[in-house]
């Protein structure tokens, strides 16, 4: 018998069961266990579904959001009373009805069959049924998405919660067609709601999932892309010697109108050389260039003695070395100062920030060097290395207040990360002697509590609170380096571009089946 004459035996002995379901006769349906009989026409038709062939039908529930054996209905009721030429003659005669009884029987045992044969389908080939659904479902919402039908896809560049609302919003749209699809006529409001609830929550959560992958994922390539202190010292050398060896020089006329500019600062400021006793070598080295001109080099010396007297001298010291810094800086942004090539005066500011950004790592560098290694442990070992870079004017100066603030972050720790704190006093780790007392006091509060289990149980989560709050800081550290990598400011996280609308439409629809259990 081949597989039409199969077909219509099934829809014959469906028929047969359906009119004994309403006269109260409850005939069992095949496809469960010992309710399968091999002689039966249903049992027939769907045993010749093999895996292949299960995959195609699931694609095609998946292509349609569950409304397979809706259409399999229609095409049906369509076939057997006329086609749509049929349809088209019953529409435009008053006398007949479009959808008469005969065409709603069709389509009612139509849409019947095609369910029982998903119902074995996914009976006998599970694997290869869900993974037809799972095709047909990225087709679908892959081309609705390349379409521009899509909310996620317009959120690209902001933020995760804005992208988990519109993963959510999307994700009910595809659970609310696949729950009316797949359920009852009658029920399909119900299982619009219902899929729609299932479907928001999974494409929010999908959505959130990959946004925070894609957030790691940018940080740690951002990581990677902050150079050391050591590589920003390498960069810096070779501008040095192009800025020297560019050869420009400036003009004499130009360096004195800087001289007088520095003078009236002085005289505006009320500059006492008794009182600003590290002030007057400077001005000496700053008159040492009068009435010639001046190579890059030479006012590069002229601007170091200024920095240096920034970080050692007092409050109005510091005051005219800025002044002093401030005209310099000047007479280097005025092109029309220079004679020669001007090539190095880029290659020397270049070199600057180079070199600034190095001194800067170093500092942040030794901090966690030196406190990693502290005795009373790593973590709070770099709190109070960067505690007291932060009570220390002379170093404070050097950063930015992005800098600052995420060194603020790394002394006073998150909120999660000092619970953690508090409760890997109750492990035994590094910290020598608090360490030995505090694992004592998790193993005697465990044991309190559960026993010997307990007494095991606890210094062992206190240890791993204790790691977990040094990854937590070793974040905010980073955050720091890449503060300092980007001239001192907090770099925006730039996320990659990631495509989760074709994820968000399969995803909406494998849950709300599992929530139906396969069965409708």
């Amino acid at each position: 018998m081949d597989n039409n004459a199969l077909r219509q035996a099934a829809i014959k002995e469906l028929a047969r069961r359906e009119l004994e379901r309403r006269k109260g006769a409850m005939a069992p349906m095949p496809g469960h266990g010992s309710e399968m009989n091999p002689n039966d026409p249903l049992t027939q038709f769907v045993n010749q579904t093999g895996a292949g062939r299960a995959f195609v039908d699931g694609t095609q529930s998946g292509v349609t959001f569950g409304a397979d054996d809706e259409l399999a209905g229609a095409g049906r009721a369509l076939k057997n009373t006329g086609g749509l030429l049929g349809l088209a003659r019953r529409a435009i005669d008053p006398s007949q009805e479009a959808f008469s009884p005969i065409m709603k029987e069709e389509y009612r045992r139509g849409r019947r069959v095609a369910e029982v044969a998903k119902q074995f389908r996914e009976n006998k080939h599970p694997y290869a049924s869900v993974a037809g659904e799972v095709a047909g479902g990225l087709t679908t919402a892959g081309g609705l998405a390349k379409s521009g039908v899509t909310l996620v896809g317009r959120t690209t560049g902001k933020g995760i919660p804005t992208r988990m609302l519109a993963g959510a919003t999307e994700g009910a749209a595809y659970g609310g067609l696949y729950g009316a699809g797949n359920a009852n006529p009658g029920e399909r409001l119900k299982g619009a709601q219902d899929g729609a609830l299932v479907g928001a929550v999974t494409g929010g959560a999908l959505e959130g999932v990959a946004g925070r992958l894609a957030k790691r994922s940018a940080r740690k390539a951002l990581n990677k892309s902050v150079p050391t202190s050591v590589k920003y010292k390498k960069r810096a050398k070779p501008l040095y010697r192009k800025a020297k060896k560019a050869g420009a020089m400036v003009q004499p006329k130009a360096y004195e109108k800087m001289m007088r500019s520095v003078a009236n600062d002085l005289d505006e400021f009320g500059y006492d050389q008794d009182l600003q006793r590290r002030v007057p070598p400077l001005l000496r080295k700053v008159g040492s260039n009068y009435n010639k001109a001046t190579s890059v080099p030479e006012l590069e010396k002229v601007r170091r003695m200024a920095n240096n007297v920034l970080k050692d001298g007092d409050g109005s010291e510091r005051e005219i070395a800025k002044l002093v810094k401030r005209r310099i800086d000047e007479l280097m942004d005025n092109k029309s100062a220079w004679m020669g090539d001007k090539s190095g005066l880029k290659a020397l500011k270049k070199a600057r920030t180079n070199w600034s950004q190095a001194k800067k790592m170093e500092i942040v560098e030794k901090a966690v060097r030196d406190g990693s290694a502290a005795a009373s442990g790593s973590e709070n070992g770099v709190r109070n290395a960067f505690r007291a870079i932060l009570k220390s004017d002379k170093k404070r100066r050097l950063f930015t207040a992005d800098e600052i603030k995420a060194m603020e972050q790394i002394r006073d720790g998150s909120r999660g990360q000092n619970i953690l704190k508090l409760l890997g006093k109750l492990g035994y780790g590094s910290g020598g002697s608090n360490s030995f007392v505090g694992g004592t006091l998790g193993v005697l509060t465990g044991g309190s509590i559960g026993g010997p289990v307990g007494a095991a149980l606890m210094p062992a989560i206190g240890y791993g609170a204790q790691k977990a709050a040094i990854r937590a800081q070793q974040g905010s550290v980073d955050g720091l380096l890449r503060t300092v990598g980007n001239k001192g400011k907090a770099p925006l996280l730039q996320l990659p571009r990631y495509h989760t609308q074709p994820l968000i439409g399969v995803g909406a629809q494998e849950a709300e089946a599992f929530r139906r259990g396969r069965s409708n």
